[in-house]
């Protein structure tokens, strides 16, 4: 036994040694000798940076070309969503009015089809004229297969407004609230919009507790960490003295 611990602590691939009793046996942990490298980690790499491009083509292609940036203002920007604040009910409702027809043909390049492409001339003449749309049987199987397209938007929430303090962590709030803050459990801590607010207004972090299990070695311990999830740096852009506006940063 001894003789088998030695040789494989001399190994290069020896990691570990723990003795389990008194009678010399011992767990040794080794890495492996062989390590297949198969997963295709540059099509997750792809996915990620066409998932960023595709955000910024539906600002610049879309939103900034056919509303004003008098009437609407970013919030908050991930791979998969875009939070915008409007001055309107709807996104519509600030289009330019001049850029209406042309707004609702280009709609499908953006979010599910609301039409066929048999049916696509004629709503678009109803929707710029203010008049309403009725959808025919085949609009709304082409509406429902293009729900389940990539690429295309989908309203994920309204409300009537939105605390977002850094990536990942922001606050939103109207009928129901939508809660964002990456490294904190919100069932074990009081998340209101306020804390959000006080760590805006007064420019520190606000902080949370963590409570859960650990395990070590042979053994698992129960842990309290306290943590300032709510931050107030922001480091990819320059906050203005207002709290809400951004400017790029001067690097």
């Amino acid at each position: 036994m001894g003789r088998d611990v030695a040789k494989l602590v001399n190994s290069r691939l020896f990691r570990t040694c723990t003795p389990l009793d008194h009678n010399d046996l011992f767990e040794v942990e080794s890495a492996k000798s062989k390590v297949r490298w198969n997963l295709p980690l540059q099509i997750g790499f792809f996915v990620y940076q066409y998932a960023k491009l595709r955000m910024l083509q539906f600002h610049y292609d879309f939103v900034d070309k056919f509303v004003s940036s008098d009437d609407y203002q970013l919030c908050e920007m991930d791979t998969d969503s875009l939070y915008i604040a409007l001055s309107g009910n709807s996104l519509e409702e600030v289009v330019k009015p001049h850029l209406l027809q042309r707004f609702y043909r280009e709609c499908p390049q953006w979010f599910p089809a609301r039409s066929c492409d048999a049916h696509h001339g004629e709503f678009v003449s109803a929707c710029s004229h203010g008049e309403a749309w009725n959808p025919r049987p085949c609009c709304k199987e082409c509406s429902t297969f293009d729900k389940r397209t990539p690429g295309l938007f989908q309203i994920e929430f309204v409300g009537d407004g939105m605390v977002a303090l850094c990536s990942k962590t922001c606050f939103a709030f109207g009928e129901k609230n939508k809660i964002s803050c990456k490294g904190l459990n919100k069932n074990l801590n009081d998340i209101e919009k306020h804390k959000y607010l006080n760590v805006l207004q007064y420019r520190r972090n606000g902080r949370g507790l963590n409570k859960g299990f650990r395990s070590c070695g042979n053994a698992v311990f129960t842990y309290e960490q306290e943590r300032a999830s709510l931050s107030f740096l922001y480091i990819k852009r320059r906050v203005c003295e207002d709290g809400v506006s951004t400017e790029p940063l001067l690097v």
